[in-house]
Order: structure tokens, then sequence, then C-alpha cells
């Protein structure tokens, strides 16, 4: 169905950004051999050669009504997703600068061996969301909300079992259970949000999308440093906290529209009170 359809969509979106993930660092640690500015300069050209291709890339949809109504997007029907979105994405984004920190205090090494330690682990995160994003996720039938219910679910799970960890292969796991839990929330955000919206505003829903998860990623990092200095823990629990906060707070707000809406599907750009706008 169209649901699925979408999901299927949104998970192969996410796959390419895992994919991206993983072989960029590779990329840049050979082209780091050619001087340091190469792999700058190789970014900016990748950058540009992808732009030319999606500028090359055909329009598919043209603009419906007029053009306060194609910006006018209804936040009502998109907030329990960027709600969750930016609470998923902040919790996991508080991991990164301290996970090397976490690897070295629970296993009590070095510090070189504690950086090459976690890149074992950032792997292991990347790999799983992006074989679940790449190959799970297009062959089930799951909706939305399911994709992210499930991924919540492992995520909290992967984190549960990080904070007993033993030894490095511990970690691996719980991280790669963080990582598979990601591969599901993330497809199910961007297909709930964009199939609530119409297809006239794809553009604009995604962008919203894009601007929770980059809030995230601005105050996940300096909310994860700042639990550390309280706790090796620390970034382990606010992850826990704010990927459970995220979850009731989007529970709480599609038990509101199913109230006052019903169906949560906002009409299509151009129309009002069921009828065409009229155009100047």
């Amino acid at each position: 169905g169209e649901k699925h359809r979408r999901s299927t969509a949104a998970a192969l979106v996410g796959a390419a950004f895992g994919l991206a993930s993983i072989v960029g660092p590779l990329f840049a640690a050979l082209l780091v051999g050619f001087g340091f500015a190469a792999p700058v300069a190789s970014a900016c050209a990748l950058i540009l050669i992808a732009g030319l291709v999606a500028r090359a890339i055909p329009a598919k949809t043209t603009p419906v009504g007029s053009r306060a109504a194609v910006f006018a997007l209804p936040l009502a029907a998109v907030m329990p997703y960027l709600v969750l979105a930016f609470a998923v994405v902040l919790g996991l984004s508080a991991l990164q600068p301290t996970m090397a920190f976490l690897v070295q205090d629970r296993l009590a090494i070095g510090t070189t061996l504690a950086v090459q330690y976690a890149s074992f682990v950032s792997v292991a995160f990347a790999t799983c969301s992006f074989v679940i994003q790449a190959l799970v996720v297009p062959m089930l039938t799951m909706s939305p909300h399911r994709l992210m219910m499930v991924g919540v679910a492992a995520c909290c799970g992967g984190i549960g079992f990080c904070l007993v960890a033993a030894d490095l292969a511990d970690l691996v796991v719980g991280f790669a259970v963080i990582g598979a839990g990601f591969g599901f929330v993330q497809p199910g955000l961007l297909a709930g949000a964009m199939h609530v919206t119409g297809a006239d505003r794809q553009g604009q829903v995604a962008g919203h999308m894009q601007s929770a998860m980059s809030a995230a990623w601005i105050v996940g990092p300096l909310a994860g440093t700042a639990a550390y200095s309280l706790s090796i823990e620390g970034p382990l629990l606010l992850a826990a906290a704010a990927t459970t906060a995220g979850t009731l707070g989007y529970s709480a707000l599609m038990a509101i529209v199913s109230r006052s809406g019903g169906s949560n599907r906002a009409r299509p750009a151009g129309w009002s009170n069921g009828r065409p706008a009229s155009r100047p």
C-alpha cells in the first residue's frame, strides 16, 4: 500500500545516509595521505556533483494552489513526529562525543586503544542501521507507527545492554542493537510524517524533519558531555530518558490529534473548507 511504499522509500534514503557514514571516514582516511586539504576538496567536489545530478532529475510534481497555500504546512499534523525525531536523535547524538571515553573507562584501557575500540562500536552501529534500512524494512509490511515502536524498543534495549556491558563484545552488541533500532525508527518517522500531510508537501515535511534532527545534533553532544561529567553512564541514561520522553510525547500528541481531527491527514494545498481556494 501507500504507507509501505513510503516506508520503503524512506528506509532506502536512510540507508544511503548510513552507507555514506561508513564509507565517508574510510574515504577520508585514504585521501589524507595526499594532504589534509584533500578530504575537504573531495567533499566539495562530491557535493557539487550531487547538486548537478539532482538539478538534472526532472521534477515529478507541480505546485498546487497559491504560493501561500503551498507553504502553509499544518504543524499539528507532523508535531508528533517532530517531537519523537528530536528526542531519539538527541539521545543518540549525546553518545557520539563520549563513546571513546565510555570504552576507555569501562574497559580500563589506554587512550589510543580506546579510540580504536570506539571505532569498532561506531561501525557496528552504522552497519546495523544500514542493513535494517536497506534490506529489512523494504521486505516488511509494517506501518510507520509500528516501525517506530519496534525501533524505540530496540534502542532502549540496546542502551540497557550497554549499561551492564562488561567487555568490548558487549558494547559492540549493545550499540549494534541501538543502530538496528534507529534503522527502524528513521524510516517510520519520515514515512509517517509524509503520509499525514499529502503529496504536495513532501519537501516541506522533509525540511521540518531534518531541521528537528539537526537541532538535536546541536544540543545532543553538549548535553551528553555534561551528563558524562556527572557519571560514566550519564550519556546512556540521558539517551534512554530522551527516547522514553519522546515516545510518551509522541503518543500523547497522537492521542490529542486523534480526538480532535481523526485522521491527522492534511488537506491538499490550495483547498479551503473542502473546496478549491480562489486564485487571484
